[in-house]
């Protein structure tokens, strides 16, 4: 699931980054990605894409976890709230 797409002149197939959100160092796999520690984590397009579009690139695996949690959970709050009819009234 990298985020990123691989540049094919790219030599090494692991790197040292800072995750953009929690700003902790991890080892992204980028050159061999089926064993790199987001390869565990599963995320829809619609997740990744949101994750891609926020940050920008690879986040560590903790980081990953709770975005598809924060993002299932908001599209949960958006449901019940079209549900509810609480979409035509703005929260003051």
């Amino acid at each position: 699931m990298s985020l990123i797409k691989m540049d094919a002149t790219r030599e090494h197939k692991h790197e040292s980054r800072i995750c953009p959100r929690c700003k902790n160092s991890f080892i992204c796999k980028l050159g061999d990605v089926s064993n790199c520690q987001c390869s565990g984590i599963k995320m829809s397009a619609d997740e990744q894409n949101h994750v891609a579009e926020k940050y920008g690139d690879c986040l560590c695996c903790s980081c990953l976890k709770e975005e598809r949690h924060n993002y299932a959970l908001d599209k949960f709050n958006a449901r019940i709230k079209s549900v509810l009819r609480m979409d035509r009234y703005p929260v003051k």
